[in-house]
């Protein structure tokens, strides 16, 4: 079914890096399809390791395609994930069935076929690491409270908090993507425009843009949702989908020494990103790789013994 699937992300500066660790798992995954990549700035460096379909801009790895799409927006792309999704099938590839967006700071860990079981007939979700928002939460009260003068029914059917990072959309149900770009547009105002991401503190009705504007909209839809835990992003242990890098420094910055010297040990996602950095692109030299698996593991034995408290 894969082959009737797109996946997308958004990407620009050393977050390239992220992008081929994200190509690499999907590779491990079986997905054979459309991989569109929408980009500000340079191309990534480890593209001459792939086969030239149309210069400049298609790419093959493994059963993939990689499209890279220059994207013309001020828009933070953490909020241009509806519209890039819209775009992709309506214009890019209308034949698809079903579109993913995933973060360029996750890899897939299973299967991709499961994938395309879990959202076959329902949006897919994954709780985020901050799961727990009833529907009496103070922010939902605020989103209801912003949004409902402009015309949004909330149903009061959302007792989880979803994170953003990851989204499986069949087309049937493309109508969720349409009113989540309408909550962005509606929340610019609010945020001093869709260039700015995580304006203000937790207590802001919109400190997590992207992530608050899609939260408020599934409790204003009908749209069918098929939400998994915690451990589908590895913020709890147990995961078994996909490993989500929140935080900086990213995994392909991060000291790890350091870091657990100073009561940081290394995350799951850490190092799942460094198990998807070899093959079948190479993305660091073979020297980089050993050395940081040899600190990874050094690290990871200085975490047992010092934790911030």
């Amino acid at each position: 079914m894969s082959r009737l699937s797109v996946i997308c992300t958004m990407f620009e500066k050393r977050y390239a890096l992220g992008v081929g660790a994200l190509t690499n798992s999907l590779v491990a995954a079986d997905f054979e399809g459309n991989f569109c990549i929408g980009y500000r700035g340079p191309l990534p460096n480890w593209l001459d390791q792939c086969a030239v379909e149309v210069p400049g801009e298609r790419w093959r790895v493994g059963k993939m395609t990689l499209h890279f799409i220059a994207l013309d927006t001020q828009n933070h792309f953490t909020n241009h994930k509806p519209q890039f999704m819209l775009d992709l099938l309506d214009r890019v590839h209308p034949q698809a069935e079903r579109i993913y967006y995933i973060d360029p700071d996750i890899v897939v860990k299973n299967r991709w076929s499961y994938f395309d079981e879990w959202a076959s007939d329902a949006v897919a979700l994954c709780a985020d690491i901050n799961a727990q928002c009833p529907s009496g939460h103070p922010l939902r009260r605020q989103w209801q409270r912003y949004f409902t003068p402009h015309g949004l029914t909330f149903r009061q059917r959302m007792e989880v908090y979803v994170n953003g990072g990851f989204i499986g959309v069949p087309r049937q149900h493309r109508a969720l993507l349409e009113a989540w770009r309408q909550a962005q547009d509606l929340m610019a105002p609010a945020i001093g425009g869709l260039g700015t991401a995580f304006p203000k503190d937790r207590t802001f009705l919109f400190h997590m843009t992207d992530q608050d504007a899609l939260n408020a909209v599934l409790d204003c839809t009908d749209v069918p949702l098929s939400v998994i835990g915690q451990d589908g992003m590895d913020f709890i242990p147990g995961g078994y989908l996909l490993s989500h890098a929140q935080g900086r420094p990213k995994p392909w910055d991060k000291r790890f020494l350091s870091e657990a010297l100073n009561g940081r040990p290394p995350s799951l996602p850490d190092k799942c990103f460094w198990q998807h950095v070899e093959s079948p692109l190479q993305l660091f030299s073979s020297w980089s790789v050993g050395w940081t698996r040899l600190s990874l593991k050094g690290a990871s034995a200085l975490g047992r013994f010092i934790r911030r408290s």
